[in-house]
C-alpha cells in the first residue's frame, strides 16, 4: 500500500470530530467563541483584502477563491448565508481546540506553515493546513477540516477540501530533502443544522494521494485565475488526475483510477464522483 499509518490517524480525526459534534450538540459552546465568529464574519472582506491584496506571498486560501468545482457552476448548491458562515466558523475553532487536547499513540499531531516558490512569477504560495499529523517515519499527511449542512449534498464542501488539501501536499513535496511521493489528504467534515431536533455528524474521510506534477500545475494555473481575476474550473476528471496522477481521469464518460490505491480510495471514491472504475496502469 503506498500511504502508511492510516489507522490511528483516522482514530485520533475520528475522536476529534466525536469532541466537536458532541459539544455542538450539547450546546458546549462559549459566547466568546461566537463573537469571535461573528466579528470575523463582519470584517471578512477587510481580512481577504489584506491577505489576497498583492505582494509576493499568496496564501492558499486566496488561490481557492479562484477554483471552482464542478458542482459550484450549478444554481443553489451548497449556498450557506451569514448565519452558516458564523457557524462554520466556530466548528473550525471547535476542531482546532479538539485536536490539541486529544491525545493517541503513535500520530503526531502538528501546525505549521509552509511556503514553495513559484519561479516564474516570483511569487510565494504559502500554506497552513488545519493540521498536520506525522509518526516516526515523517510526515502522514494534510488534515483539511470544513462544515456542512446537514441535510442536502456536501460533496462540493469535500471536493473543495480536497483541492486544497492537495495544495498544500504539493508545498511539503517541495519541503523535504527527499520529495514526497505518496501522502494522505484527511478531509474531516461536521454536518450541522440549525433545527433544535437535528444533532450535528461527523465523519473522516481518508485519501491516499500521489504526490505528483499535475498538483503543481494546479497551482500555477489557479494563481494565474487569481491574478486575472477569472475562475479555474477543475470537473470530476481532473481532480481524479490530481489525486492519483498519470494513468488516471475520464475513460467513455467514466472516472479512472489505477487499482492502488483506487480501492483504498473506494469510499472516498464514491463520494467524489458519480460513476467510475479501476484500471491496470503502471504508476
Amino acid at each position: 500500500m503506498p500511504c502508511r499509518g492510516a489507522g490511528m490517524a483516522h482514530s485520533y480525526l475520528d475522536s476529534i470530530i466525536k469532541e466537536v459534534i458532541g459539544r455542538i450538540n450539547t450546546g458546549d459552546v462559549s459566547i466568546n467563541a461566537i463573537k469571535s465568529a461573528i466579528r470575523a464574519f463582519e470584517g471578512r472582506h477587510i481580512i481577504r483584502s489584506s491577505l489576497c491584496g498583492g505582494g509576493n506571498i499568496i496564501p492558499v486560501s486566496c488561490l481557492m477563491d479562484a477554483v471552482r468545482v464542478e458542482a459550484e457552476q450549478s444554481s443553489g448548491v451548497e449556498r450557506i448565508g451569514a448565519v452558516d458562515a458564523v457557524f462554520s466558523t466556530v466548528a473550525d475553532k471547535l476542531f482546532k481546540e479538539a485536536a490539541l487536547s486529544i491525545n493517541v499513540r503513535g500520530t503526531l499531531p502538528a501546525k505549521g506553515v509552509v511556503c514553495g516558490l513559484l519561479e516564474d512569477y516570483g511569487v510565494y504560495v504559502c500554506g497552513e493546513p488545519d493540521l498536520l499529523l506525522f509518526d516516526n517515519n515523517g510526515l502522514l499527511g494534510v488534515v483539511e477540516h470544513k462544515a456542512a449542512l446537514t441535510f442536502g449534498k456536501y460533496s462540493l464542501s469535500v471536493k473543495r477540501a480536497v483541492v486544497q488539501a492537495l495544495m498544500y501536499l504539493w508545498l511539503f513535496r517541495e519541503y523535504y530533502a527527499k520529495p514526497l511521493e505518496w501522502a494522505w489528504a484527511f478531509i474531516t467534515i461536521t454536518r450541522y443544522s440549525l433545527a433544535k431536533d437535528e444533532k450535528a455528524r461527523g465523519r473522516v474521510i481518508p485519501i491516499c494521494v500521489r504526490v505528483n506534477d499535475n498538483i503543481s500545475t494546479l497551482i500555477r494555473e489557479a494563481y494565474q485565475a487569481f491574478k486575472n481575476d477569472s475562475v479555474l474550473i477543475i470537473d470530476d476528471c481532473r481532480l481524479a488526475n490530481l489525486i492519483y496522477g498519470p494513468g488516471s481521469g475520464c475513460l467513455n464518460g467514466r472516472v479512472v483510477v489505477p487499482l492502488n490505491p483506487g480501492v483504498v480510495n473506494r469510499a472516498a471514491n464514491n463520494l467524489l464522483f458519480k460513476r467510475w472504475d479501476i484500471i491496470e496502469t503502471k504508476t
